[in-house]
């Protein structure tokens, strides 16, 4: 289940419950009512904790897998492109490890056993 999914009917409840919490104080404040709303509250938001703390997990490690697609990336071009003022060939192996370790960073998307075997895109230019 996606956290949007998990997080809209939480918020939705207590959008809810925030407005019958208004109308008892609004109505003169039946108290028991007040104290349940106040009380469903807490326990939604207690709900919603966990979905937040997955949220910045995982955003957390996005920015880290996109930190290492750039930096394998830049080493690649620095590798491959002799036009590059920092241009500093290496030898294939090396090469091929840096668009293994791109791939590892993908989700859900491991790199293959063997490289040869994927099928290729081929444009014309």
């Amino acid at each position: 289940m996606d956290s949007l999914t998990r997080i809209t009917p939480i918020i939705s409840s207590l959008e809810t419950t925030l407005e019958q919490c208004t109308t008892a104080l609004n109505g003169g404040g039946n108290v028991a009512q007040v104290i349940h709303c106040l009380t469903t509250i807490k326990q939604a938001l207690a709900k919603l904790r966990p979905v937040i703390d997955s949220l910045v997990d995982a955003e957390e490690q996005q920015s880290l897998a996109l930190f290492g697609i750039n930096d394998a990336a830049i080493e690649l071009i620095l590798s491959l492109d002799e036009k590059q003022p920092n241009y500093r060939p290496r030898p294939h192996a090396e090469n091929i490890e840096l668009i293994h370790s791109i791939l590892e960073c993908l989700p859900d998307a491991p790199p293959p056993d063997n490289v040869v075997n994927m099928p290729v895109k081929k444009e014309v230019h």
